[in-house]
Parts: structure tokens; C-alpha cells; sequence
């Protein structure tokens, strides 16, 4: 079944290169295309293929964030068309890109590392909350827009203090993984220097059980190294 799916959202990407992809890619030299375009749809459709062949969670994180900055420009010129109804619209679809964000880094977060990722995201938090604020405080702006814009800046506040909690949680469990691997190794070359000393302990004894001069060398040596040390301690005592 997933496979009849990939090969009709495969067929659909081809047919819209094929048809429509010069246009679109000409009107994509702009910063957006207008939602109030002909070829609008074309391009969110363009953006669901590639969303839906992108395997990485990262990279799906990374695609919703540039879909998200994509949704506010969109809004900001249909503001400047008093077009209400459309921007309402296409805030909302705002507000879900950042919720896949959200869902994609902590399943990345999940798999492995996103450091990088994370701090990037983090930067367009705080752009799009900017942007989002100076919306807001356009004069003239209609109570609808408002309210709209209100509620996007919630969910954008929300969506931040949840990465940034996350983000602060999966810190804190390497931090303490590393410092646990760090007393393991402690503790794993303190072993080895025992079982190193048990070795050569061994190792003596064997060689003097079968060669007994060379547990009378030893004992030499020892006598040698105790004289000078009690020579000391009684020179000391007078």
C-alpha cells in the first residue's frame, strides 16, 4: 500500500516539473508566491512531496521551519491585500508547521544527535516571534487579523518554551551520560591496573617456584631498600 502511495505521490511530482515547473520556479525567485497566485496550490503541493520523501526527522524538522517563514510572508502580503479570510487561513497552517517541528526534532532527538539542528531552530524561534510582533503592531490592522496573529503568537510562545525545555532536558541527559562515562573509564583503569599488578604478581611467583635463585634476588633487593629506609629513621630518632 505505502508503495502504490509513493509511486502516485512520484507521479505527481513528475507532472508538475513537467507542466508547471517553470512557472512556478520563475514566480519562486520572488521571496514567496502569492497565495492569491494560480500556482499556490502547485507549490504546497510541491512542498508536500518533498516533505513526504524526506526520511531524515532533522531535515523534516528544518523543512517545516522554512515552511513556517514562508507562512508569514504569505500573511504579511495578503495583510497588506486586506485579504482577512486568507491570512486567517495560512496562520493556521502556520501554527501546524511549527507543531511538525516540534514532533520532528523530538524524534530526531530521539535517534541521535541535533545540537546543531536545535540551535538553528532556536534562532528562528526568536526571528519569527519578531516578525509576528511587528505584525501586530501594524496600524490599522483589522480585529479579525488580530485575533488571528494573537493566537499564532501564543502557539509560537507555547511551541518555544516546549523546545527550549526539551532542549534543556536532552543537555542535561548528556552531560550526565558523559559524566558517567567518564567515572566508568575511571573506574575501568583502575581495574585494569589491578588485574595488571595481579599478573606480574603471578608471574613472580611462577619464576620463583621454578628458578629459587630468583626469589633470593628478590629478597636481596628488598633487604637493600629496607636498610637505607631504617638507616634513616634511626639517624633521625638521635
Amino acid at each position: 500500500m505505502k508503495k502504490v502511495a509513493n509511486k502516485m505521490l512520484l507521479s505527481a511530482l513528475l507532472i508538475v516539473f513537467l507542466f508547471f515547473g517553470s512557472a512556478v520556479y520563475a514566480e519562486e525567485q520572488q521571496e514567496v508566491v502569492s497565495p492569491e497566485s494560480e500556482l499556490y496550490k502547485i507549490v504546497r503541493l510541491m512542498e508536500d512531496i518533498e516533505y513526504e520523501y524526506t526520511e531524515d526527522y532533522g531535515e523534516k524538522a528544518l523543512l517545516q521551519d522554512e515552511y513556517a517563514d514562508k507562512r508569514l510572508l504569505e500573511v504579511e502580503e495578503l495583510l497588506t491585500s486586506d485579504n482577512e479570510e486568507a491570512s486567517e487561513a495560512i496562520l493556521k497552517d502556520y501554527s501546524k508547521h511549527i507543531q511538525e517541528v516540534q514532533q520532528n526534532l523530538n524524534e530526531a532527538r530521539r535517534r541521535g544527535d541535533v545540537i546543531g539542528i536545535e540551535s538553528l531552530v532556536a534562532q528562528k524561534f526568536a526571528k519569527r516571534t519578531e516578525h509576528l510582533t511587528a505584525l501586530l503592531q501594524r496600524e490599522g490592522l483589522p480585529l479579525q487579523a488580530r485575533e488571528g496573529i494573537t493566537k499564532a503568537l501564543a502557539n509560537q510562545e507555547n511551541a518555544r518554551q516546549r523546545f527550549t525545555d526539551a532542549l534543556l532536558k536532552a543537555r542535561e541527559a548528556r552531560e550526565q551520560a558523559n559524566l558517567r562515562a567518564g567515572e566508568f573509564g575511571e573506574q575501568a583503569e583502575r581495574r585494569m591496573e589491578e588485574v595488571r599488578e595481579q599478573i606480574e604478581e603471578r608471574v613472580r611467583e611462577n619464576r620463583e617456584q621454578t628458578d629459587p635463585k630468583a626469589k633470593e634476588t628478590r629478597e636481596q633487593v628488598e633487604k637493600q631498600i629496607r636498610e637505607p629506609r631504617s638507616t634513616q629513621n634511626s639517624s633521625s630518632s638521635r
